[in-house]
């Protein structure tokens, strides 16, 4: 049984069932490349994924279901859940790599930076 159907997600997402597959039209205008590959790897122990582009502004996202007892609909709506969430994480990282460089380099500098106590 195949179907399209929008979801509630976003107007520009659609779905596409066959058994135990889903294929997802996910908009790269909403969400970045980064955020929709790390949504994906969450589902890579109940699927096989696949990613390709469809254009400038949209991917085909796949998942297979590798057991049968897993719901590709369930699925999808995990994954647009999933989806959110690393966009989300995707937008503080790029918001707060200043400061993630500068603790990364205030943890690894070497000793003599250091701030002697005077306790010695």
């Amino acid at each position: 049984m195949e179907y399209r159907r929008k979801t509630a997600m976003s107007n520009n997402n659609r779905e596409h069932v066959s058994g135990q597959s889903i294929k997802l039209d996910v908009s790269t205008q909403f969400y970045s490349r980064d955020a929709i590959l790390e949504a994906m790897y969450r589902f890579t122990d109940r699927c096989y994924t696949n990613i390709s582009s469809v254009g400038k502004e949209t991917v085909h996202v796949s998942f297979i279901a590798k057991k049968d007892d897993i719901n590709v609909n369930t699925i999808a709506k995990e994954f647009l859940n999933e989806l959110i969430d690393q966009q989300l994480r995707y937008r503080i990282r790029c918001e707060t790599q200043g400061i993630h460089e500068r603790i990364i380099r205030e943890a690894f500098a070497s000793l003599e930076n250091v701030p002697k106590t005077g306790k010695e």
